[in-house]
This record gives C-alpha cells, sequence and structure tokens, in this order.
C-alpha cells in the first residue's frame, strides 16, 4: 500500500504539466548557486546547467596543463527522500576545450527519470565562451509504460562585455524533442534562461537571471554570494513565482568545496541541495 501511495505521489509530481502536452524532467537537479541562478555563474559548473561555465571557470590558469573536477550532488525536495535527486559529473579542462560529462537520477525503482549526457566547451577569446551538450533523457515505469527515451541537446554561452559584469545564455532542449509514455507523446519542455553576474572586489558576487519552460511565464532568480572569508562563503537568494527565498553556505578545504543551499515553499515546504566537489 505505502509503494502504490509513493508512486502515485511521484506520477501526479511528474505529470503536472501534461494538461499543455508537455514534459518537464525533474531529474534535473536544483544547483546550490543562489536562487538557482546558474545561467551567468561561474564559480562552478551544475550538471545539466550552462556548460560554458567549465571553461569560463578555469579561464585565469596560467598553465597548459590538464586540470578538471568532479562532484556528486543531491537535492530532497520537501523533506521526501521519494521526491529526491542526485547527480554526479566530472569535467577535464585542456588548452583546447573543456570536456564534461554528467549523470542524474530522480525518484525510486517504481517511477524514475534518469539523464546523461556530454558537453564541450571552450574559450574563444579571454571574455568568450560557447558550448553545447547532448543529453540521453529516459524515464522507466514499473506498472506502466517500462522504459522510454530520447536525445536531447543544450547550448550555452558566456560573455564578459565589461569588468567584472558577465552574461550567459543557455537553452535545455531547444528542439523541444519529444518522448512517448504510456501510448502518448509529449514535448520535452525547452529551458531557456538568460542571466547576469557582477563581482565585486572578488568577494561578493550578485546574480539575476530570468527562465521560461515551454509554454509557462518567465520566472526570475536574484541572488547574492559572499565570501566570508578564505575558506568559507554565504548566499542569499530568491525565486518566484510563487516566491520562494533561499540561503546558502560554502565551505572549502584545500581542493575540497562543500556547498549547501535551502529554500522554502510556502505551501509544500522545505528543500535542500547539497553538494561536494573537487577540484585538480
Amino acid at each position: 500500500m505505502t509503494k502504490r501511495l509513493l508512486s502515485t505521489i511521484l506520477l501526479l509530481t511528474a505529470f503536472l504539466s501534461h494538461a499543455a502536452a508537455q514534459y518537464e524532467p525533474l531529474a534535473i537537479t536544483a544547483s546550490t548557486t543562489p536562487a538557482n541562478a546558474t545561467a551567468a555563474y561561474h564559480g562552478s559548473w551544475t550538471p545539466f546547467h550552462n556548460p560554458s561555465a567549465m571553461a569560463f571557470s578555469r579561464r585565469d590558469l596560467k598553465d597548459n596543463n590538464i586540470h578538471g573536477s568532479a562532484s556528486l550532488l543531491y537535492n530532497n525536495r520537501f523533506a521526501m527522500s521519494e521526491l529526491s535527486s542526485f547527480s554526479a559529473a566530472s569535467s577535464v579542462n585542456t588548452p583546447i576545450a573543456s570536456f564534461g560529462a554528467a549523470f542524474s537520477r530522480f525518484g525510486i525503482s517504481a517511477y524514475n527519470e534518469n539523464i546523461v549526457g556530454i558537453a564541450i566547451s571552450r574559450m574563444f577569446t579571454r571574455r568568450f565562451a560557447m558550448s553545447v551538450g547532448v543529453d540521453y533523457y529516459y524515464v522507466e515505469q514499473q506498472e506502466i509504460d517500462r522504459y522510454r527515451g530520447n536525445a536531447l541537446c543544450e547550448v550555452g554561452l558566456m560573455y564578459e562585455p565589461l569588468e567584472n559584469l558577465v552574461i550567459g545564455l543557455h537553452s535545455f532542449n531547444p528542439f523541444m524533442t519529444k518522448i512517448a509514455i504510456n501510448g502518448r507523446s509529449f514535448d520535452i519542455s525547452s529551458v531557456y534562461s538568460l542571466g547576469m553576474s557582477y563581482s565585486y572586489d572578488g568577494h561578493v558576487v550578485l546574480l539575476g537571471q530570468l527562465d521560461r519552460s515551454g509554454k509557462h511565464d518567465w520566472d526570475w532568480h536574484l541572488g547574492v554570494e559572499w565570501k566570508i572569508l578564505s575558506w568559507m562563503s554565504a548566499s542569499v537568494g530568491c525565486q518566484g513565482a510563487p516566491f520562494i527565498p533561499d540561503i546558502g553556505l560554502g565551505l572549502m578545504w584545500k581542493d575540497f568545496h562543500l556547498t549547501s543551499r535551502f529554500s522554502r515553499h510556502y505551501a509544500l515546504g522545505n528543500t535542500s541541495t547539497c553538494s561536494l566537489s573537487y577540484l585538480f
């Protein structure tokens, strides 16, 4: 009985947007970036968000050696483990380009969504980066439709028109690839993001972003990240609609970064996101 109830909750959550014949992937995890404003944030790369951050975040490296990063991220929606998602990612920076691979999973055995992808990002000048990613998204439903999936793509860019001001663009599934579930065809929603970040004195980062998913209205995101000490940072942010505030904390020790973000929906409750990353 409990398993059937949880399956029903997951299915209802997953099909919230189906009245418009669209499917919004839940396997794409939120980030630990303030207000989830990732389009122009270049402190690190979050899987299935703007891949240009891979190259932009390491653009000031002076040597020609190979560098990279590995990260794990866990997102717990509304304090329910059944609505959680997990992702893992790794990226390698070379003098020619940056390459990344990622995987993310949402759900339980009765119903789960998964996405796996690869991406490439390159700095064309010190102020301009472009990226492209290829992903495979699939859904498993034990009782209804065992397995369905399709390939899709994402593109992104970052540009610094003025010193410390970065503009970011990211499009996930710009061609609105379809997926067939339970004998019915759905458009996987396209997500378009336009963001900006401004770094002040190397310690404070201001973030703003506009998102549009499918046929929904534009959502807004505003956030601030403050590097308090060499080993600690804090953040606050908000997004809407509906209005969702969040706070975050980051800890650094050598090449390890541990970051967390907590947000609250006025009706559904708390969501927490934590990530652990290693730079090399």
